[in-house]
């Protein structure tokens, strides 16, 4: 679910896959780089404008199909076998949206890939990141989750991104089905693929100049919340030493009976009038795609009413893997010796208004300011008695008018209000369990407010950061936008190296409950710290459940 940056993240995407593996056979040039892993020896690409090599497509588990179907993965097996790895390998089974096709999916998607520069520097940072997409769509060939240029400006670091199962596929309920006892990860196995992914790393990272007891994982809205699950997990410890959650935390996880709430097994099981767990592991690709695009005439959490808008998180609790608190004392025992970092973009749901599918900005904004009243209203009708603190929330939030907020007045002060409610304030609670944790992790927050410079209503939308993490080219049209990516990325790959994210000239202060200093980055481009910033709102909200916002 993020915007395709005026085209480019779809653009020709049909172009980018191919499957990795080649006979073993493969001719091994001079010129080409070879990674020796424990899965094979993989041949890779070095651009020549740039000069960082690329490994794409590497298979990290085996494939899921067929018996391991909705199974957790398994490890791909040793070999000495000779691989390509010059291509992306396919997008996750997804609902084919704006250019992409079926053809660019595949449910044997668990691959990774690497760029490095020298690979005879040794013991180089690792970060390894986590894509978006709600956890129903999206995958690592997508042009803005590009680490070239990461690589490019900072050669002392490896990056990694890790393709994992979204949708139906990764997350969801089959435990009530008949024979679904026998699947009792499919509502959390996208995460599961993570931490194979994880695994994979640090067994073969050396070969690639890592060193594999300094990684950093990151990610951003859904890999954000991928990454807050994973700090939080006992069975992840010391597969990462550094957390980035970026507009994603522990709210973006379920407990068990929201899967029954959501329904989504329910209706998959009616549109495809599948009776049991053979049924569904008979299932053709055309058939589960054919299905995520049904509709189900109850729009679902993404306000789509076909079954793919049904949209399923990880499981929080319920036996699985993350514990029922993510903020409490087992999580936390398990994420205090990380560092974190963790933060949110300022006008996040500003990057919602035109993924409605309506023809025109003017219909789409409709739906949208309809949306932003449903949900404060739905948050109000619910908050009993915290009502009060809600109606001081939204009367406290000043937002400056233009010619949307003319026709629709509560439009951006309701966007306002969901942002700290569906981002802002659950990312505090997440930087304050791990401040007081009492071990050896550092905490930092921050906020970022650079607006986008391409439409006046859109702001500093949801996703907006990855152009500055990212060091995107095409990305980077404002005025001072360069010099803006310059600094967050060394922020980000500091933090990376040292755990400090402090950048030459510019101190980060670590965020505890006294000060709860933060970094922000303002419209300016100009970077700074503030204390408690948005503390009225902060105290007026934080008496809410985080996993219910």
């Amino acid at each position: 679910m993020k915007r395709p940056f005026k085209a480019l993240r779809l653009l020709l995407l049909s172009l980018l896959f191919s499957c990795v593996t080649v006979a073993a056979s493969t001719a091994v040039h001079a010129a080409d780089p070879v990674a020796d892993c424990s899965n094979g020896k993989f041949i890779g690409a070095e651009d020549s404008a740039t000069g960082v090599r690329s490994f794409k497509g590497i298979p990290y588990a085996a494939p899921p199909v067929g018996e391991l179907r909705w199974k957790a993965p398994v490890a791909a097996p040793d070999n000495s076998g000779v691989y390509e790895a010059k291509d992306f390998g396919p997008l996750p089974l997804q609902p084919t949206l704006g250019h992409l096709d079926k053809s660019a999916m595949s449910e044997d998607c668990l691959k990774l890939n690497v760029w490095t520069s020298d690979r005879e520097l040794s013991g180089k940072p690792v970060m390894v990141y986590f894509h978006g997409g709600a956890y129903m769509s999206e995958g690592t060939a997508f042009p803005c989750y590009n680490m070239e240029y990461i690589v490019k400006a900072h050669p002392d670091v490896v990056c990694v991104s890790v393709e994992y199962r979204v949708g139906l596929m990764g997350f969801i309920d089959l435990t009530k089905v008949p024979g679904g006892e026998a699947y009792p990860d499919s509502r959390y196995l996208g995460l599961l693929d993570c931490l194979e992914g994880l695994r994979w790393v640090k067994k073969n990272i050396a070969a690639f100049g890592g060193d594999p007891n300094n990684v950093t994982i990151f990610g951003e809205s859904a890999g954000g919340g991928t990454v807050s699950s994973l700090i939080s997990m006992p069975m992840a410890k010391g597969l990462f030493h550094r957390v980035i959650a970026q507009s994603g935390s522990v709210n973006l996880t379920f407990a068990p009976q929201m899967f029954d709430a959501v329904g989504a097994t329910e209706a998959f099981m009616q549109i495809t009038d599948a009776k049991d767990m053979k049924d569904l592991c008979a299932l053709d690709k055309d058939t589960y795609l054919k299905a995520l695009a049904t509709e189900t005439g109850v729009p679902g959490l993404t306000g789509a009413a076909v079954l793919a808008g049904r949209m399923n998180m990880p499981l929080r609790g319920g036996n699985g893997p993350i514990p029922a608190d993510m903020l409490g004392a087992e999580a936390m025992s398990a994420a205090k010796d990380v560092d974190f970092m963790v933060g949110t973009v300022a006008d996040e749901w500003r990057y919602w208004v035109k993924l409605y599918g309506m023809p025109t900005l003017a219909e789409n904004m409709a739906v949208y300011a309809a949306t932003m009243d449903q949900r404060t209203n739905s948050i109000r009708e619910q908050a009993g008695p915290l009502t009060a603190n809600v109606d001081k929330a939204l009367k406290s939030i000043r937002v400056d008018e233009d010619e949307w907020s003319k026709i629709y007045p509560n439009i951006w002060r309701y966007t306002a209000f969901n942002n700290e409610m569906n981002f802002r304030i659950p990312s505090i609670k997440h930087a304050q369990a791990h401040a007081t944790a009492g071990g050896k992790g550092k905490t930092y927050m921050y906020i970022i407010g650079r607006r986008s410079g391409d439409e006046p209503w859109e702001g500093a939308f949801h996703s907006i950061d990855l152009r500055y993490v990212f060091n995107t080219p095409e990305e980077l049209r404002r005025d001072g936008d360069a010099e803006l990516a310059a600094k967050v990325l060394n922020m980000w790959t500091n933090f990376a190296r040292t755990g400090d994210p402090s950048i030459d000239g510019f101190q980060w202060k670590k965020y505890d409950t006294k000060d709860r200093a933060t970094m922000m980055v303002d419209d300016d481009g100009t970077v700074r710290m503030e204390n408690d910033p948005g503390k009225e709102m902060r105290v007026l909200l934080s008496d809410f459940d985080p996993y219910a916002t």
